[in-house]
C-alpha cells in the first residue's frame, strides 16, 4: 500500500529524473536556488520591497530606524534550495 508521502513525492521524483536530477543533490540545490531566485525576480513580493523598490534588509540586520524584514529577497533562493536539495 503506497503512503502520502510515495503518493506525493512519487511523480515529483519522477519528473527530476526525467531531467537527470535525481543523481545528484548539489544539481537539484542549484535548480531549487535558480527556481527560487526566478521567483523573486518575476514576482518581486511586496514585503521584500521598500516603497522606492529597494530590497528591505533582514530585520536582524536592519538599524532602529530602517524597517526591516523577516523574509528578504535572499529567503526564496534559499527556501528553493533546501526545498529541492534536501527535501527531494
Amino acid at each position: 500500500m503506497a503512503s502520502v508521502a510515495d503518493s506525493v513525492m512519487g511523480p515529483i521524483e519522477a519528473l527530476f529524473d526525467v531531467f537527470g536530477l535525481m543523481d545528484s543533490v548539489l544539481a537539484r540545490t542549484i535548480v531549487g536556488v535558480g527556481l527560487g531566485a526566478l521567483y523573486w525576480f518575476l514576482l518581486k513580493p511586496a514585503h521584500t520591497l521598500n516603497e522606492d523598490g529597494t530590497v528591505k534588509p533582514f530585520k536582524p540586520l536592519a538599524g532602529e530606524d530602517d524597517d526591516g524584514t523577516w523574509f528578504p529577497w535572499f529567503f526564496y533562493p534559499l527556501l528553493g534550495g533546501v526545498l529541492f536539495g534536501v527535501f527531494v
